[in-house]
């Protein structure tokens, strides 16, 4: 999971520096895997 949030950040933040963006402030947090059991979250 966390190999593809960073690879989805790293598309995006390029595609945004290309459109002009100085700077891209992100965060990647953990699942919630108790939460996403209860909300039926669809987790590859």
């Amino acid at each position: 999971m966390k190999k593809s949030a960073l690879a989805y950040l790293e598309k995006h933040t390029a595609r945004l520096k290309n459109l002009g963006v100085e700077e891209v402030v992100a965060k990647v947090f953990d699942v919630n895997e108790p939460l996403s059991q209860i909300n039926q979250a669809k987790l590859a």
